[in-house]
């Protein structure tokens, strides 16, 4: 089983459903922000986030995520369209996921800690974003 880490505070983000991935998600608009709890997937290359049923989201938005339990933000300075947490894999070994932040785009990437190298890409529009991730990568100053 994989466990999903924040890369600030290193809080456990799938510690109660081994399915999906607690964060917290932020909408932020003219006049207005609203905060909510969102599920992503746990498994690499599958898609469908769960959030509240109040919060409606319009393909192409940009949904910032951040740690519920430190309130860090994940975006990725270097490919402003993902966000990033730490993986630890079932074979003990540390990665960074990066996910799309645009709400109907399906595109995840996994890269080893250590080296920074791009190991795996996922989902139907990884095409689109896999420039941002052929140079150097910054995650979080490891």
């Amino acid at each position: 089983m994989e466990t999903y880490f924040c890369p600030h505070c290193e809080a456990v983000l799938n510690e109660n459903d081994e399915s999906g991935v607690v964060l917290k998600g932020r909408l932020n608009g003219s006049g207005f922000s609203v905060s909510f709890q969102v599920s992503v997937p746990s498994q690499l290359g599958v898609y469908g986030a769960t959030f509240p049923d109040y919060i409606e989201i319009d393909r192409g938005v940009l949904v910032d995520f951040c740690c519920p339990h430190c309130n860090g933000d994940l975006s990725m300075e270097e490919a402003p369209n993902h966000a990033s947490i730490k993986m630890r894999d079932s074979e003990d070994r540390w990665r960074f996921v990066s996910f799309n932040r645009e709400y109907g785009k399906h595109s995840s990437f996994l890269f080893d800690v250590e080296s920074h190298e791009l190991i795996a890409s996922y989902g139907e529009h990884q095409q689109q974003y896999k420039n941002d991730f052929n140079k150097p990568l910054n995650f979080f100053g490891v």
